[in-house]
């Protein structure tokens, strides 16, 4: 079974080594990662040869699925199986539902790791969309030693508002404003740290994709933003 990946940045990599150790792995990317590929046993090719793989995983930024589906419709084969990566479900899904041939499977996926915590977080998340796939892929990433959680599109997006959405505005707001390692430091001011180091790794652009496609984020946001404003009103 060959395995395409459309998009190969730092997620596109994890997912590439993971599964090149047992299937043959064809990437794509707008920039030439062919030097990378090679070190972890992937094929770097064209955009076709990705697209037309019996499994074709999107690991494009969310602002650009749309674009990335419809570019693929020509190259993918009958009955072959169609996944995203995308940090918020409901819009990805939405789209591939739209754009993509009846006669393709589809599944909704985020790992719920990245490069910097590949070997901490083993959980990634299953959407079921089309076809009848979703327990092969789990039984798949289980004998990889990750924990599969099984869940709907909109049930992802409102746990993630929290996990991520709010984790980023904290993290970058700590950025912003100026707070960062010293000489006299608590344990919880070290998870700070921690968690703003980790933030400023993923780009801009996937805080603004997630924020303007999670439709759950702005009210958990607002909530905790209101709550600081009147814990610092405390002692005034």
């Amino acid at each position: 079974m060959n395995i395409g990946i459309i998009g190969f940045g730092r997620l596109g990599k994890v997912i590439g080594e993971i599964f090149s150790k047992d299937y043959h792995v064809f990437a794509c990317d707008l920039v030439d990662f062919s030097l990378e590929a090679k070190k972890i046993n992937v094929l770097f090719e064209s955009f076709e040869r990705a697209a037309s793989c019996d499994i074709v995983i999107f690991c494009v930024p969310i602002s650009e699925m749309e674009s990335a589906l419809k570019e693929s419709i020509p190259f993918l084969k009958t009955d072959s199986l169609v996944i995203d990566t995308c940090s918020v479900k409901e819009y990805p899904v939405q789209l591939m539902q739209k754009i993509l041939p009846k006669t393709v499977e589809i599944i909704g996926m985020h790992p719920l790791f990245g490069p910097d915590s590949k070997d901490i977080s083993k959980r990634i998340v299953l959407c079921p969309v089309r076809g009848n796939r979703t327990e092969e892929i789990k039984k798949y990433f289980q004998k990889k030693g990750f924990f599969p959680i099984i869940t709907t599109p909109e049930d992802h997006d409102r746990q993630i508002a929290k996990a991520i959405n709010l984790v980023h505005l904290i993290g970058r707001s700590l950025d912003n404003a100026g707070v960062s390692d010293q000489e006299i430091i608590t344990l919880n001011y070290a998870h700070l740290m921690k968690v703003m180091r980790t933030v400023k790794n993923d780009s801009l652009k996937l805080f603004e994709d997630s924020q303007k496609h999670n439709r759950f984020a702005h009210e958990i946001e607002k909530k905790f933003i209101d709550e600081a404003k009147n814990l610092s009103e405390i002692g005034k």
